[in-house]
């Protein structure tokens, strides 16, 4: 076997490890995403389930938003200042949730 056969062999195996190294990469990468789409997909249910948790914990709140939902009109003073803080948090979590989705951290029925 001469040393061009030899170097042949090499850059073989070469090409080999590195065509291994990129399907290992790939792989990875893959998880990477699918780790972070389940952390992000979390997120959202945790922020929903908080959101809910500050309404129906406080018997008032509670009122104040089913108030406005039913007839916004019927909530006037403070209760109208509480209940539009609330659709704004409640908005921010919608929000958060679509940026998510457009950036590919959801899937599409998730977001539905």
């Amino acid at each position: 076997m001469s040393l061009e056969d030899l170097g042949n062999i090499g850059e073989f195996v070469a090409a080999v490890g590195v065509i291994v190294s990129l399907i290992y990469l790939a792989v990875q990468i893959r998880q990477n995403t699918s780790t972070i789409r389940a952390a992000s997909f979390q997120d959202v249910v945790e922020n929903s389930a908080t959101f809910l948790k500050e309404v129906y914990r406080d018997a008032d709140l509670t009122r104040v938003w089913f108030s406005g939902i039913d007839d916004l009109r019927s909530v006037n003073g403070v209760d109208r200042q509480r209940l539009h803080l609330l659709i704004i948090t409640y908005f921010r979590r919608i929000e958060n949730t679509f940026n998510q989705t457009r950036k590919g951290l959801l899937k599409d029925d998730e977001w539905e």
